[in-house]
């Protein structure tokens, strides 16, 4: 993405809070979708592992716990 679409990365990073460090995409569907919903929604995201132990998703940890 940085290499390719570089004004779209930057546009993330100031949109959305877990977009930080070195991100997937990810991370910023799963905020937007928390934005989205309405209060006691549901929402369901099949995503890989990392999202559980790196670093780059302790922002969106953080901004999911918000919601539980």
């Amino acid at each position: 993405m940085m290499k390719h679409i570089p004004e779209v990365r930057e546009y993330c990073k100031v949109k959305y809070n877990s977009a930080k460090g070195n991100w997937y995409i990810f991370i910023i569907f799963i905020e937007l979708g928390l934005r989205l919903l309405i209060q006691n929604g549901n929402m369901s995201y099949i995503v890989t592992n990392k999202l559980v132990g790196d670093k780059y998703s302790e922002e969106l940890r953080a901004y999911i716990g918000k919601y539980s």
